[in-house]
């Protein structure tokens, strides 16, 4: 069994998302599982290769107001779970504001 590489917590997080390749016209539809501060992973109909780059748009609730994410990131891992794929995607160069927001939810 391989060890946790996670440098922070997670927490759940459980809403619809988009991931769009780099170039890409159109994204693929999903859902998140959880989030970190590094982070996010997420649920497709089909696999990404590690290493292909996007844009990642979710809906994260906090303080009772919705806030939609935008997020540029990379994607780590890609495994086949049951029917779907689980993503493990890295956050590149978040701005300010979506960093502070993800901090505060994760509190």
């Amino acid at each position: 069994m391989q060890a946790e590489q996670r440098l922070s917590d997670r927490r759940v997080l459980k809403t619809r998302c988009v991931f769009a390749p780099n170039g890409a016209q159109a994204g693929a539809p999903g859902r998140t599982c959880d989030i970190n501060a590094a982070g996010i992973s997420i649920l497709l109909g089909g696999p990404l290769k590690p290493g292909l780059e996007g844009r990642l748009s979710f809906e994260m609730f906090h303080d009772g107001k919705s806030n939609i994410i935008h997020a540029n990131c990379k994607v780590i891992h890609c495994i086949l779970s049951g029917s779907e794929f689980r993503i493990g995607l890295n956050f590149q160069q978040l701005d300010l504001a979506t960093s502070a927001l993800i901090s505060k939810y994760l509190r």
